[in-house]
């Protein structure tokens, strides 16, 4: 093998480590996700002779546009911050699609090794100690009433990960497909205990019911009831997890749960306040650095609803469509037009699961999903290879 080519191999291989283990800290910068996948995204893009489908060149143009902002606005980490959130979908949705379209990378193999990895991290923390390899995050933050982080800062960010994971699964045909799925929701489930995630499980799994067309079938109604029962385990298991006490709340008052949760009202009003903005704007954008002042107008107007104590007011929008829709205005479409272009040209012939993947991936993004996260970026570069008609045989 030439030395070009393997030095072009190793690149791509470091590349998909830091895409599919971003939390991992070599030098703190004060942010959860590391900026490695983009920064060898950047050097591996300008090995490439550019060739862009219009849904990349519908990024690339929002990624322009980002960057053009970042001069119109203050001059800050929080604005950089901003603009690396769109680079990112971007060069990295570009490179993960050129990887794999050129086979530098095998995606079987990686799937089944990332989920395997994490598995033993989440599995030694759970039985043996909490602790082990936190030394590698920038930060680990967990309680006794919550699961363990994983190769993640928090449980939640644990959970929600395996979520896209678990995504990446069901769209491909693989060997051992179904234990790695048993994996996936084990780790979201048992080892995360995340509220927030096995709600988006919980979600992501009636949706697929809904959507096969078969939801009256036995075999459905089967897993159905299985799923329930195994959830009923769960909470009589650990009563006093997160889970349980907002499931508590829920069935008491749904109202009350947005209002009394301190971590529910902070991210529903965060969504809240940066859709209303997108539309009091008339879709045009705020720019980088406005969301603060913004915020502070909004929660003196909404006091009453707010758990003022424990809100988050600072410069970062915990919503990942929210933030997009408030920063950059009527351009932040262009990122689900772009997931949903893909799907549909992927799944013309099967409108079910179009429906699906379509509805899903774009309902989770208005959670504290941060557009930064490299899986996400991933995600959209695989949908583009899995929309090449060579690449048709993967599908599952």
């Amino acid at each position: 093998m030439k030395i070009g080519n393997i030095e072009n191999q190793f690149l791509g291989y470091l590349f998909i480590f830091f895409v599919f283990f971003p939390y991992i800290t070599i030098i703190h910068i004060g942010t959860d996700i590391q900026p490695y996948a983009l920064l060898l995204a950047m050097l591996i893009f300008v090995k490439y002779r550019l060739t862009f489908s219009p849904i990349m060149v519908l990024l690339m143009l929002l990624g322009v546009y980002s960057v053009i902002l970042f001069f119109m606005s203050p001059m800050g980490m929080s604005e950089i911050r901003s603009m690396v959130n769109y680079l990112s979908i971007f060069l990295i949705s570009y490179v993960s699609y050129k990887l794999l379209r050129k086979k530098r990378v095998n995606l079987e193999w990686v799937i089944s090794n990332v989920t395997i990895t994490w598995f033993i991290v989440g599995l030694v923390q759970t039985l043996v100690d909490r602790e082990f390899l936190n030394f590698l995050l920038p930060r680990a933050l967990t309680t006794d009433h919550r699961g363990v982080v994983g190769l993640t800062p928090e449980p939640t960010f644990y959970g929600i990960y395996f979520i896209f994971i678990l995504l990446i699964i069901t769209h491909i045909k693989h060997k051992y497909k179904k234990t790695l799925i048993f994996l996936c929701v084990m780790q979201i489930i048992v080892f995360s205990m995340s509220a927030t995630a096995v709600l988006l499980l919980l979600i992501m799994f009636v949706l697929m019911i809904i959507t096969s067309g078969k939801f009256f079938s036995i075999k459905r109604l089967f897993w159905l009831i299985l799923a329930i029962l195994i959830f009923i385990l769960y909470l009589s298991l650990v009563p006093q997890s997160r889970m349980s006490l907002l499931l508590d709340r829920l069935f008491d008052n749904p109202y009350k749960l947005v209002l009394r949760d301190e971590s529910v009202n902070d991210r529903f009003f965060h969504m809240f306040f940066s859709v209303k903005g997108f539309f009091e704007n008339i879709f045009l954008p705020h720019g980088y650095g406005a969301w603060k002042e913004y915020l502070i107008r909004n929660i003196a107007i909404y006091r009453e609803y707010i758990l003022l104590k424990f809100f988050s007011i600072g410069d970062r929008i915990m919503s990942g469509y929210g933030s997009a829709l408030f920063e950059v205005g009527i351009f932040a479409l262009i990122i689900p037009f772009s997931i949903i272009s893909l799907l549909f040209n992927i799944y013309k012939s099967q409108p079910g699961k179009f429906i699906f993947y379509s509805v899903f991936i774009n309902l989770i993004m208005f959670s504290a999903i941060q557009l930064a996260f490299p899986v996400f970026a991933f995600y959209i570069g695989f949908l583009n290879y899995l929309h090449t008609e060579e690449n048709r045989e993967i599908i599952a």
